[in-house]
């Protein structure tokens, strides 16, 4: 009996988004640009890739972030391109990508809006951090 295959992290997002959604998957697939709800019921389920064109307007259609969903797109399609793009383009220090990725851990699925108390709690967090790395001396 053949096993059934578990859908990987990128459909898991997209369905976890069309859940949340107060959109009908007809209206979802419709702004994405398909032209029929079974191509977004194949891609929820893991049977389908989504067309990396696409991304976009499936982001736009499901109010995620673009970039994240491209992101999870690559890191499942296209790992070595992902992979590549992930070392070379960044200009965050070691620390600030480990920010990023504790970010991006504790998010899951959802694109989280940041409220003026949450900036202000981030600010001081980071405040406190600073407060607690050695002075650097100027250059001048």
């Amino acid at each position: 009996m053949p096993q059934k295959k578990t859908p990987k992290r990128l459909a898991q997002y997209i369905n976890a988004a069309i859940v949340r959604s107060p959109k009908l998957q007809t209206e979802i697939s419709k702004e994405a640009g398909y032209s029929t709800s079974n191509n977004l019921t194949m891609i929820k389920q893991g049977k389908s890739r989504v067309a990396l064109n696409k991304i976009e307007s499936l982001a736009n259609a499901l109010n995620l972030c673009p970039v994240t969903l491209m992101n999870l797109a690559l890191e499942e399609y296209e790992p070595a391109i992902f992979e590549f793009i992930q070392k070379k383009s960044t200009l965050l220090s070691a620390n600030e990508q480990a920010i990023i990725a504790i970010y991006r851990m504790y998010a899951g699925t959802k694109e989280p809006t940041l409220s003026e108390s949450t900036t202000d709690r981030l600010k001081q967090l980071f405040l406190e951090l600073d407060a607690s790395l050695p002075k650097r001396e100027s250059v001048e």
